[in-house]
């Protein structure tokens, strides 16, 4: 009676414990699922950042390609005013031509490595996750 009692409590626990190859391939399942999660997180995160560092590129070239039209605009008409008063528009657009000689010149030497810094963190910035991790 107590080794029927032991084999069938013996038998019992074989019955109740979970197969181990049904464990392992549910856990092959869920990594390949974690695994397949996170490639699509890192996707998403990427051409997230890549949009945003485009957008900003594409807003400062239209901001540039404005200024410089606007700068066009300017250096013409101030040419044209130069002639006027020295009676040689040929020397009015010289003197324009040499006033933004020497503005390029003053701004390349003196505030190039600043504005480079500039807009290199601006798109570092831009290209960096604003949301926390969880």
């Amino acid at each position: 009676m107590f080794i029927e009692s032991l084999n069938c409590t013996l038998h019992m626990q074989e019955e109740e414990r979970p197969d181990l190859s049904a464990l392992i391939n549910a856990a092959v399942g869920d990594a390949k699922g974690w695994f397949h999660a996170q490639k699509a997180y890192l996707i998403l995160s990427a051409s997230e950042a890549a949009g945003r560092l485009a957008g900003t590129i594409v807003v400062w070239v239209i901001v540039a390609l404005l200024a410089a039209g606007v700068v066009m605009m300017l250096t013409v008409s101030f040419a044209l005013w130069l002639g006027q008063l020295l009676d040689s528009y040929a020397l009015g657009f010289l003197s324009a031509g040499g006033l933004l000689l020497l503005i390029t010149l003053l701004f390349y030497f003196l505030l190039m490595k600043k504005i480079s810094d500039g807009i290199t963190l601006t798109i570092v910035n831009s290209a960096q996750d604003d949301e926390a991790e969880v």
